[in-house]
């Protein structure tokens, strides 16, 4: 800010208490008229010396006591509670001073200051000095009872959820500033005690039993959750019966500090606000042990899940980073972001964990002790087509890091694993299902500790669904489901990877962990959901079409095999499985079998012996139809 702006302001400023003082003085002249008016003795004196003397003094002490109490710094427009206790409190002070010279003080001979005198002029002094101060939000409190019949050009009528300190507040707020646009003519809260009361003149018409109704009586236009710190569980409860409106859902996030009109922007819902499931506390002390003060490697850094393991091992204190990724624009992209705050702390490395001689050199250069692996090809209809691909990294590109590891004395070693690995129905959950079990066998015997974390969708990753729902929605759609009842689990990536770093504090003998993913989404309703969020009625505007299940693809996916068990760990949001015992010998041998099959490019024999390590009831049924 210039010093030209820094004057104007502080003139700005002296003129508003300049202003405030001057209304005050003239308020107070007239509560000294009206109690002389009241008053037999004083109107008798009224030209006297002790009338002037009177004035004085009682004009002065309430003013001095407005002074010292700092009841011109406020802003008029926006006058609340605080500014009210104020005004009150120095005009009780002020008729203290007051009494106090009536009852003892030397000149109490020469003033017309009885106290009945005192009482008249300082009840009138508070009533005409609050209603100065409140003059503004009483016109526009008219106004918005005239606009709640015709509403201003521009504004919406709103349905505002929450009769609490937070939904009073927007109230007040959109009824003090017609320009952001909403006139809230109802409220909803299942409190009943607060049914049919209202907030600042808006009536509390009941609970959302009756949302879609009072919607309708009311004629509103879109419905404005107003409820400080939300659970994701309930807001999503709530969504849902505001659902069966048809309106439009706005909420307001936080109440900003400050009084102007961007402490109650609006923010649309986010679809992973609407999972069901409340996001887990992050444990620090288990993410500590895991990465801070580490040498980490990441590799398949420059990937969704890859890129958020990358900015939070740096977050929470990593020593040093490794983000290992053959997508060279992806690594170019992270880097530079995470050059304007990590200089110095990462380096990005361009390699493939197919090939073993990189990995090498990356463990002899920067000698990591704490590895993630996230690199995997992970697009299930790519790899029904491309089994020997999927072989060739998502189980042989395992192998070598898992080597690498060994040889090269890491501490751990965190593998991401997903839900589609069991039971899989396709080759990519298959291949990943194989390299968990590489995993558990050099986990038991290395040294080195080793853990594989399951889970199943996360929101927003590269290729997933949303994403392209959001982009057919943009585009006008049709939105295309694969299957009317299909369901998969969802969470986000930053909650995902925080609970992968947490599991890898576990990590010792090639535990398969898994994350505590919630309840399924069905993906017809997310579809229709972000349809909705995306301003849009689904089946009106927007077409949903179902396309049929791609290859490879299941209805349900799954969090564990029906003859796993699972046992607790010290975090809530993390089960450890308990696996069938491998055999060592066996292990190698269908790793050896499947060696010669990817090097032979023999797509259908890799594809068989795939499916002999992991046999499937799904695809034992894909293959008899």
């Amino acid at each position: 800010m210039t010093n030209k702006d820094e004057k104007k302001n502080v003139g700005i400023i002296r003129g508003h208490k300049i202003t405030g003082f001057a209304v005050d003085l003239g308020v107070c002249l007239f509560a000294y008229i009206v109690a002389v008016f009241f008053n037999t003795e004083a109107r008798k004196n009224m030209l006297t010396w002790a009338c002037a003397l009177s004035l004085l003094l009682a004009v002065g002490f309430v003013l001095l006591a407005m002074f010292v109490l700092d009841c011109y710094s406020g802003l008029r427009k926006y006058a609340g509670r605080v500014d009210i206790v104020r005004v009150i409190f120095a005009h009780f002070a002020a008729a203290f001073m007051l009494g106090m010279i009536n009852i003892v003080g030397p000149v109490r001979e020469h003033t017309l200051l009885s106290l009945d005198f005192i009482g008249v002029f300082t009840e009138t002094s508070i009533l005409f000095t609050l209603m100065a101060r409140f003059f503004p939000w009483f016109i526009k409190y008219l106004k918005h009872l005239g606009a709640r019949v015709q509403p201003g050009i521009g504004q919406k009528k709103a349905l505002i959820i929450g009769a609490g300190y937070t939904g009073a507040y927007a109230i007040n707020r959109f009824i003090n500033n017609p320009s952001l646009g909403y006139q809230p003519v109802v409220v909803i809260d299942d409190d009943p005690v607060k049914h049919n009361m209202t907030l600042s003149g808006v009536r509390v018409a009941g609970g959302r039993d009756v949302l879609a109704e009072t919607a309708k009586k009311f004629k509103a236009e879109l419905i404005i959750i107003a409820i400080h710190h939300i659970k994701r569980s309930e807001l999503k409860t709530l969504y849902e019966s505001c659902r069966t409106t048809g309106l439009p859902v706005k909420v307001l996030p936080a109440i900003a500090d400050g009084v102007g009109d961007e402490a109650v922007k609006l923010a649309d819902i986010k679809i992973e606000e609407l999972l069901g499931r409340d996001e887990i506390k992050v444990r620090r002390e288990l993410v500590d042990v895991c990465v801070k003060d580490k040498v980490v490697l990441v590799t398949g850094g420059a990937g969704s899940i890859g890129s958020e393991l990358c900015r939070q091992a740096l977050k929470f204190g990593c020593k040093y980073l490794v983000v290992l990724d053959s997508y060279e624009n992806g690594l170019f992209e992270l880097d530079n972001e995470l050059i304007q705050d990590h200089r110095g702390r990462y380096t990005v490395v361009v390699g493939n964990i197919r090939d073993e001689n990189k990995l090498k050199s990356v463990f002899e250069t920067y000698a990591p002790q704490v590895v993630f692996h996230a690199a995997a090809y992970k697009h299930v209809p790519m790899m029904e087509h491309s089994p020997v691909e999927a072989i060739k990294t998502n189980v042989f590109g395992t192998l070598n890091l898992v080597r690498c590891c060994i040889a090269g004395g890491a501490e751990k070693l965190v593998s991401i694993s997903t839900d589609k690995a069991v039971n899989p129905a396709n080759v990519m959950g298959a291949t990943k299902r194989i390299a968990e079990m590489i995993i558990q066998t050099y986990g038991k015997k290395s040294g080195v500790r080793m853990a594989a974390v399951r889970f199943g969708n996360v929101v927003g990753s590269n290729g997933s669904a949303i994403p392209i729902f959001l982009k057919q929605i943009s585009e006008g759609g049709p939105v295309t489901v694969t299957h009317k009842d299909i369901k998969r689990y969802f969470m986000t990536i930053p909650e995902a990877v925080s609970l992968v770093l947490q599991a890898g504090a576990f990590a010792e003998m090639g535990e398969v962990f898994v994350l505590d993913m919630g309840e399924p989404v069905g993906i017809y309703a997310l579809a229709e959901d972000l349809i909705r969020l995306s301003g849009y009625k689904p089946h009106e505007d927007i077409e949903i079409k179902i396309v049929g299940l791609r290859p490879g693809e299941k209805l349900f996916e799954e969090l564990r095999f029906d003859n796993e068990t699972h046992g607790m760990t010290q975090h809530e949001g993390i089960f450890v499985t308990k696996l069938q015992k491998i055999g060592s010998g066996w292990l190698a041998g269908h790793l050896q079998h499947l060696r010669e099959c990817a090097a032979a490019e023999d797509t259908e024999g890799a594809e068989r012996a795939i499916f002999e390590m992991v046999p499937s009831a799904y695809r034992e049924a894909k293959h008899t139809k």
